[in-house]
């Protein structure tokens, strides 16, 4: 597989990630710097090869986008829970 697959299995790509800075570390020890994340296909993963995709260590400021989306994500699955709770207490 290739190495996106496997960041997305993990999860993906975080808005923090300086997917600029992703590497692989050979099983055998090598680095191998990857060339861009949305870019580069020929990068393969291997049995015993580690993906590394740093972090940022100064990240952005508070986004208020952001939060307003997972707050509304949450108040709407809170919604959904209360409905359910209250279909089966009737």
């Amino acid at each position: 597989l290739r190495y996106q697959r496997y960041i997305e299995l993990a999860g993906g790509i975080k808005p923090d990630s300086l997917n600029k800075k992703i590497y692989i570390k050979r099983a055998n020890g090598n680095i191998e710097k990857v060339n861009g994340y949305f870019f580069s296909r020929l990068n393969r993963v291997y049995p015993g090869d580690t993906i590394f995709v740093p972090i940022n260590p100064e990240p952005q400021d508070f986004n208020i986008t952001t939060f307003v989306a997972d707050l509304s994500t949450t108040l709407a699955n809170l919604a959904a829970i209360f409905l359910i709770i209250d279909n089966n207490s009737n």
